[in-house]
């Protein structure tokens, strides 16, 4: 499990695999971001391992919990035989004070 901290307006990091094979173009590593609930919120480069925001992600509206996503992210090996591990991935989205008060009157 892996922890990546950023602030509400972006976020990018990057994923690397590797193993004590020789590397050969038909046995390079390809990464895939698995399906869940926050993966819509974020793209992975397939190629780089480059994982970065769709949109500025919002510490407020993080689905599993407050400021909190979790993703699962795939290196698959080409060749034969194909191998392939996965991780999760946290994202921790440090709050920005981005929200205007609001003044109520009570009686």
């Amino acid at each position: 499990m892996y922890t990546l901290a950023c602030n509400e307006s972006v976020v990018a990091g990057r994923v690397k695999a590797a193993d004590n094979d020789v590397r050969t173009e038909s046995s390079r590593f390809v990464y895939s971001l698995q399906p869940g609930v926050n993966t819509g919120e974020f793209e992975l480069d397939g190629v780089s391992g480059q994982l970065h925001t769709v949109r500025p992600l919002d510490h407020e509206a993080a689905q599993s919990s407050p400021g909190v996503y979790t993703l699962v992210i795939c290196v698959h090996v080409q060749g034969s035989p194909s191998i392939v591990d996965c991780t999760n991935v946290t994202v921790d989205v440090i709050d920005v004070n981005d929200n205007r008060p609001v003044v109520h009157l009570q009686v």
